[in-house]
């Protein structure tokens, strides 16, 4: 599966900063979600060098900013090792600045690297790919679930879906180009790295990709507080595609109708729904004690 490299023009990721560093939009801080990117980084470099052109090696992240104070900490040492290993320049900076650049209550955690353009994955690229795999022999099992995200617009809840979808070897996640939280520095940090593992694919129709994906031989399956059928009492269909909805608005009546079973998850005390990603991390997980644990 492919990245789109050929738009230089990043509007997967919004930007968060004020003029004075217009060119540091594209940022990730905390000490996980960019160790987690350099370890990817590292890993997968052999690969890049035969793959992306040489002027393209280190799309991900171009520079690091470190809290000048904080020089003694060993999981900084261990970034700066990395990115030096790898090439990047590693700048140090006051916490003041790093204050500025991430515009956010959040802690930094005397880190900030600069991303280069982050494209979403086309999902022309990732519907042929599913086609020479053949989802039809899937078991149940969580590498053959796709999540699709309607109307997610928390990039908090974002990150924290994406997070346990890369845990659980999840396949993928789909998003709509328009009405959903944008992948940007919070969004980020909350997947703690995930987003430098994990394919997320962007469409223009939810409805259309559900139809595609039905080509295919998957099982759209959607979270629904209304739902009659209880999450451990349904025979999951694999394999799946796990559809979930905003908070308090829910999935969108189109896709909707594409759904072919409904789900709820028990609540037994007074609170009505749990957060979206906590719901996710649910299922997600009953999907794999169905494919593992029996």
């Amino acid at each position: 599966m492919k990245r789109n490299r050929n738009n230089t023009q990043n509007n997967f990721i919004s930007p968060g900063m004020d003029s004075e560093y217009e060119n540091l939009a594209n940022i990730i801080y905390g000490k996980n979600p960019v160790w987690e990117y350099l370890s990817r980084l590292n890993a997968e470099e052999n690969e890049l060098e035969q793959t992306v052109p040489s002027d393209d090696k280190r799309w991900r992240i171009s520079k690091i900013f470190m809290a000048n104070d904080m020089a003694n900490d060993a999981k900084l040492k261990a970034i700066k090792h990395m990115a030096v290993k790898l090439g990047i320049i590693v700048q140090d900076c006051s916490k003041f600045k790093l204050e500025r650049m991430i515009q956010s209550k959040d802690n930094h955690q005397g880190v900030v690297a600069q991303l280069t353009t982050i494209n979403a994955v086309e999902f022309s690229d990732f519907f042929a790919d599913l086609s020479k795999s053949n989802p039809r022999n899937q078991s149940a099992n969580p590498a053959s679930c796709v999540l699709v995200l309607d109307g997610i617009e928390d990039p908090r809840n974002l990150g924290a879906i994406i997070r346990t979808a890369e845990a659980v070897k999840a396949l993928a996640v789909i998003v709509p180009k328009r009405r959903t939280a944008t992948i940007n520095a919070i969004s980020i940090k909350a997947s703690s790295g995930a987003m430098a593992y994990f394919p997320i694919i962007e469409v223009v129709n939810l409805v259309r990709s559900l139809k595609e994906l039905k080509k295919l031989g998957y099982w759209i399956t959607g979270l629904d507080a209304s739902a009659q059928e209880n999450l451990y009492e349904a025979k999951l269909a694999y394999p799946m595609v796990l559809v979930l909805g905003a908070e308090g608005s829910g999935i969108s009546r189109l896709v909707k109708e594409e759904c072919d079973f409904m789900i709820k998850i028990p609540m037994l005390g007074k609170t009505e729904s749990l957060n979206v990603s906590v719901a996710a991390s649910i299922i997600l997980y009953e999907i794999y004690r169905q494919a593992y644990v029996n």
